[in-house]
């Protein structure tokens, strides 16, 4: 994978896990709120996620968005450096 890319992965994985941190969810809880949306998620799963190792669908990653009360364009522009 471009390094681009690669670096985008690590910084959707860190934007995801401090915008958990700052509404104060567990990862227990972003599991059960996932899992409410249809979603088969457990607490392994977000750290997964959280730690780079797991990718998102683009159905996973707008749930987990709004679970965590991210705005999508905001998000965006905070993993895309192709214009830094």
């Amino acid at each position: 994978m471009d390094e681009e890319y690669v670096e985008a992965e690590r910084l959707a994985a860190e934007l995801l896990r401090e915008a958990r941190q700052q509404c104060g969810f567990s990862q227990i809880d972003v599991a059960d709120e996932m899992a409410q949306r249809g979603f088969r998620w457990s607490q392994p799963t977000v750290a997964r996620v959280e730690n780079g190792r797991r990718h998102l669908s683009l159905a996973e990653a707008r749930a987990l968005m709004d679970v965590l009360g991210l705005n999508e364009a905001v998000a965006y522009r905070r993993i895309d450096r192709t214009d830094s």
